[in-house]
């Protein structure tokens, strides 16, 4: 077992330091403020503005002037959403790359995507649908890029009292109109090829595949369990969110039952591995040494951090908790799911962070459904039972590892 759970850790370190998992991970923790707000201001337009006692109050003229600036905080937050992580992700991947002209690689990525689309659609791109095309031509173009610009043979030489600016764009020219016509040339032979536009080709064949896999209980089922395994062996799954993420944002926008919401509501109560309810059970508990670690870790707890749990009780390494800390998010998200699908309560349809305070993120996340509410109550209820049952056990553990070791003083 030891030496399975080193070889799990060897290759989770692996993908968690490489550079292009570091510099996509960056890039989406930058936008989700942009993200947060646009999501808040499609709660209000979806809660406040219908209802009839605004239109009463305040009159029509103002709720069709108030939506409108709903629409364009929508603008620009997930209408934009595949043209910031393009740039944000060039230019991240270009200073992990100690590549010290990192603007010029997110000038270079941005032609190469506008060159990749339909002219006259560009703009119909830059939402999720262009997600998945945005994150390869950036990492395509900036590497190809950093490659070409550290060949001398396709520097220009320029000399006189210049800018730097000028100097560097100008050095640079020629491995940027490579860059240019390697996509001109390739994004032309796949129409010619195919008869279908490269971005509507890779959304076809592997962006609304892998969004449709993953927004199901089997994908979301495997998501959770790989970053609850990675926990328990002590790594942080801050990579697996760097590769989940712009599925589950995007399933958001098309409509899916399982979206990114879904993951952080019912997935994350409390922390990973839905904590909140073995947080409430230390909290209850006659140990001393458990109560107080439930009193420590409870708040903590209502805004999803469970750090102290994890490496406080602790969960990792600890395979008196293994089942519980695997099994219990999967029943939630079972639940959870069924409970959308037969319509008795809401689906997750506003994007929120994980953070948000318990309780209130599915209130907020399914757009002022109190519905939600009352069923993550009674999910805290039911984690909080089967909790207490496993750490009845752990607690006679302890117990009997102490009686043995004060027979051996």
């Amino acid at each position: 077992m030891n030496k399975v759970l080193q070889k799990f850790e060897s290759v989770a370190m692996k993908i968690s330091s490489n550079m292009i998992v570091v510099a996509l991970r960056n890039s989406f923790m930058s936008i989700i403020p942009f993200l947060v707000v646009a999501g808040f201001g499609t709660f209000i337009g979806s809660i406040l503005l219908p209802a009839q006692w605004v239109h009463d109050l305040f009159g029509e003229e103002f709720v069709a002037q108030f939506s409108e600036i709903i629409t364009r905080l929508n603008n620009g937050g997930f209408k934009i959403m595949s043209l910031t992580v393009m740039c944000l992700l060039s230019y991240n991947l270009a200073v992990l790359k100690k590549f010290d002209k990192p603007h010029l690689c997110v000038v270079v990525t941005v032609a190469a995507l506008f060159i990749s689309v339909p002219a006259d659609t560009v703009t119909s791109y830059f939402s999720s649908r262009g997600l998945l095309v945005s994150i390869l031509v950036s990492i395509f173009a900036t590497s190809l890029f950093i490659k070409l610009s550290k060949v001398s043979v396709f520097k220009i030489k320029i000399s006189g009292n210049i800018p730097q600016a000028v100097l560097d764009s100008f050095e640079l020219l020629l491995s940027m109109a490579i860059i240019m016509v390697v996509f001109a040339l390739g994004t032309w032979m796949i129409r010619f090829v195919t008869g279908y536009e490269f971005i509507d080709l890779l959304y076809s064949i592997l962006q609304a595949p892998l969004v449709g896999i993953s927004a199901t209980l089997g994908g979301a089922f495997l998501t959770i369990m790989i970053k609850c395994s990675l926990f328990f062996i002590g790594i942080h799954p801050s990579f697996v969110n760097a590769v989940a993420t712009p599925l589950y944002t995007a399933a958001l926008e098309e409509g899916f039952i399982i979206n990114q919401t879904f993951m952080d509501v019912w997935g994350c109560m409390g922390g990973c591995g839905c904590t909140i309810g073995l947080a409430l059970a230390l909290f209850v508990n006659k140990r001393s040494d458990f109560k107080t670690l439930g009193k420590l870790s409870l708040p903590l707890a209502l805004f999803n951090i469970n750090e102290p749990l994890v490496y406080g009780l602790p969960i990792a390494f600890n395979f008196s908790m293994l089942i519980p800390y695997l099994f219990i998010t999967p029943l939630n998200f079972t639940i959870a799911y069924f409970a959308a699908k037969i319509g008795l309560v809401s689906k997750m349809s506003v994007l929120i962070t994980w953070s948000t305070p318990a309780f209130f993120n599915s209130f907020i996340g399914s757009a002022g459904d109190f519905r939600n509410v009352i069923l993550y109550a009674a999910l805290v209820a039911l984690d909080f039972v089967i909790w207490s049952f496993f750490i009845k056990g752990y607690g006679k553990v302890l117990d009997k590892k102490a009686e043995e070791a004060g027979m051996e003083g």
